[in-house]
């Protein structure tokens, strides 16, 4: 079974009716929607109905349960009230009752639901970083909690150490002896700088989640928006349209069209009559279609073979999922471990695959020799990328592999550490080429140990480990790792 996990709809039909459509469309066979469904926006009634028509299971919200009457609205800010005020004249009493009948949670043996946390649901409070987490993590045994509130995707992980991780929102499947906490988002009000309605696919028989992000029609929104007469500042994710600042098109051009003959330069002639051109251009006409023709022809053949040679492809897994920290030392391979043999260029889960050409390049696997790369032109460039490995302060890390190279070979390859990294109050960048074991390997050589230990930069927040080369001839990258040092 695919659940859709969705919350924070806050009236936004427009963003309701994409996510729904999204949902169907990619096989969710139950929908669950957690709270909120009224407030902010400009349709509660209309987005009421739709809930009540397609949502399997419904928890209740914050907004929800001031307009139901269930709680005092005295918390909410000016805005928040006065659009609550607004939407019970548009709401009738029984979507008043609907909304009172609503559970605080939701229990599926393998997961639960609510809008806030879970140690006490009813007072909707909020998980934005780690200590908010802790007291969920008591409230339920359940490995794997969903929740919304914050407007803001985030994933928290609870290992098997007892710690807890706060991780961007990244697809992910559940692995034994961990436990996840998922900040879904915000349906019909986001607020993480992303204008797309964000929520959940999870995929109960594969133990996996899936994050969606879905862009609906602002203008529409805006529209009802406007007629609604509530006040615009309950919908700030607006101001994230990412058309606003792109200058139009007509007010660019540098020409006017003019619809007086005056416009009409004077040396030009109005009329020419072709008359006694029909006879003579008749011939040449023919001969320049016929040799446009062949041109063409042999242009496009040569085009199709120059591109089916150097057309480049990226084979990435649908599932390349983030890699935790180990919380001590251990000698735990960070790299994902190959499971299976692998036909030749095929995406190979927990890795990212570019090829400068698909004919004249390939990639293939074997559980027990690694990876095989064959290039035939050493200006095409490989390269081979794993999963981020999340980090922290003060941590060393070992990567090593082994190379051999049959003959004929010609050019090089590196193994490469790149980092992001971001400093407080400063923008996240990556830094690219952060550590480089180059190896130039002859041929018939015997294999080559590469090995090379490192620290993080300051402010480092994940690292990608990587393969890359410009060669001819074929390599072999065999017990390919990363271990944490200290």
């Amino acid at each position: 079974m695919i659940f859709a996990v969705t919350a924070d709809l806050h009236a936004n039909w427009q963003a309701w009716n994409a996510v729904l459509t999204d949902a169907r469309s990619s096989g969710a066979g139950r929908i669950l929607v957690l709270g909120d469904m009224v407030g902010y926006g400009p349709s509660p009634r209309r987005v009421l109905e739709s809930v009540y028509n397609h949502a399997d299971h419904i928890t209740l919200g914050n907004h929800d349960a001031a307009l139901a009457g269930l709680m005092d609205p005295s918390g909410f800010n000016d805005t928040a009230r006065t659009i609550l005020d607004w939407t019970a004249g548009q709401v009738a009493d029984d979507g008043l009752r609907f909304l009172r009948d609503l559970p605080l949670s939701l229990d599926a043996g393998l997961f639960r639901c609510t809008h806030g946390e879970f140690s006490a649901p009813g007072e909707f409070q909020y998980i934005f970083d780690i200590q908010d987490a802790l007291p969920s993590w008591v409230a339920t045994e359940a490995p794997l909690l969903f929740v919304g509130h914050t407007h803001r995707p985030a994933i928290f992980i609870r290992d098997n150490q007892g710690n807890t991780h706060q991780l961007p929102p990244s697809d992910f499947s559940m692995e034994k002896g961990r436990r996840y906490l998922v900040c879904l988002g915000s349906v019909g009000n986001p607020r993480d700088g992303d204008i797309r309605s964000s929520y959940c696919l999870f995929d109960e028989s594969a133990r996996s989640v899936f994050w969606r992000r879905v862009p609906f029609d602002i203008d529409g929104y805006e529209s009802d928006l406007k007629a609604s007469g509530i006040p615009p500042e309950g919908s700030r994710f607006l101001r994230h349209d990412p058309r606003t600042g792109v200058p139009l098109l007509r007010p660019q051009l540098s020409f006017s069209p003019k619809t007086s003959n005056t416009a009409i330069p004077s040396v030009a002639r109005e009329v020419e009559t072709i008359d006694r051109w029909k006879r003579q251009s008749r011939t040449w006409r023919r001969a320049f279609t016929i040799a446009s023709i062949l041109l063409i022809t042999l242009a496009a053949v040569g085009a199709r073979l120059a591109k089916g040679q150097t057309e480049s492809i990226r084979l990435e897994s649908a599932m390349t999922i983030p890699v935790l920290l180990p919380s001590q030392p251990s000698e735990r391979n960070l790299i994902p471990s190959i499971n299976r043999y692998g036909q030749t260029n095929q995406p190979v889960a927990g890795y990212a695959i570019e090829l400068a050409s698909g004919r004249l390049q390939s990639v293939s696997t074997h559980p027990d020799t690694g990876w095989r790369l064959t290039s035939y032109r050493m200006d095409l460039p490989v390269r081979i990328s794993t999963a981020p490995v999340y980090t922290a302060p003060g941590v060393r890390f070992r990567m090593q592999a082994q190379v051999s190279t049959p003959e004929p070979f010609k050019g090089n390859v590196a193994l490469v550490v790149s980092a992001e990294v971001a400093p407080p109050g400063g923008e996240r960048r990556i830094i690219d080429q952060y550590q480089v074991r180059e190896v130039n390997p002859r041929p018939g050589q015997d294999i080559y140990d590469i090995r090379r230990t490192f620290s993080l930069p300051a402010h480092c927040q994940s690292i990608h480990c990587s393969i890359r080369g410009n060669f001819s001839g074929t390599l072999h990258v065999s017990n390919w790792s990363l271990v944490r040092t200290r």
